[in-house]
């Protein structure tokens, strides 16, 4: 027991556990990547130990030996990304590091089973491979995000400077409004403006419509503010009026007017 608390194994499962603790709980970037790097040389290394077994290395495959962490690595990331997706577990940073993690760990224990008890390596060209492994996988992943295009969320919202009082059926009703953009700039060209009540959009209404100028709204970049008037109905109830502005479905409000007898 002393000797296995001495041995490689523990230290590469003690390594293992923190290296995904690190990940999970939102280290630092530069402190994941090191950890992510830890995790796939341990596993590489564990599973290079297994296809050899516990006769080690001879002059013939010196070479196959030297190589052969950096690739089952690569394998390594494209089978935990695989079994996510088959589990329906979301590809993010805390399930590759938990999938990582979980197979860092098996190919620990397996190999000290199989291999027998890992020693410190002796030679630094053995490590040459796995870590080649990782620097070219940091550096696809790097690549791979660069590449990626910024997605930016252009949307407009609606609002009406407040909300009519009660009206008589026939009164004319002016409701003031302003148009905010997020994540690019308004148009310049004047929106159109629609009013729906009742499921009929009404032919008749007068708009007016302001130019575009800056706005002190959070996350906004411009504004347009404008009005519109139309004639409330003949008949006494509780109307949904559904005010558009532009050609967008979400630049549109729905206000509740109430028309007396």
């Amino acid at each position: 027991m002393r000797t296995f608390l001495r041995g490689v194994t523990p230290a590469l499962l003690a390594g293992v556990l923190i290296a995904t603790a690190l990940v999970l709980f939102q280290a630092p970037a530069a402190v994941r990547v090191l950890a992510f790097a830890v995790l796939a040389l341990a596993a590489g290394l564990s599973a290079s130990r297994i296809v050899r077994g516990r006769r080690g290395l001879t002059d013939d495959d010196a070479d196959l030996g030297y190589s052969l962490p950096g690739v089952i690595v690569l394998v390594l990331m494209l089978a935990v990304v695989l079994a996510l997706t088959v589990l329906g577990i979301a590809i993010d940073t805390p399930g590759i590091a938990w999938g990582t993690g979980a197979s860092a760990v098996a190919l620990v224990v397996v190999a000290h089973v199989v291999a027998g008890p890992p020693a410190w390596p002796t030679r630094p060209r053995r490590a040459l491979g796995p870590v080649l492994a990782v620097v070219v996988l940091g550096a696809a992943v790097a690549g791979a995000a660069a590449m990626r295009p910024a997605q930016v969320e252009r949307y407009t919202q609606l609002s009406v400077d407040e909300t009519p009082p009660s009206v008589d059926g026939g009164e004319r009703v002016t409701l003031g409004w302003t148009l905010l953009g997020y994540g690019s700039p308004l148009p310049a060209a004047e929106p159109p403006v629609e009013v729906v009540i009742g499921g009929r959009r009404l032919p008749e209404v007068d708009a007016e419509t302001g130019g575009v100028t800056a706005t002190s709204a959070q996350g906004a970049v411009d504004q347009r503010r404008g009005s519109v008037a139309f004639t409330a109905p003949d008949g006494a109830g509780i109307y949904d009026v559904h005010v558009k502005v532009g050609s967008a479905d979400w630049s549109e409000i729905v206000v509740r007017l109430v028309v007396n007898q």
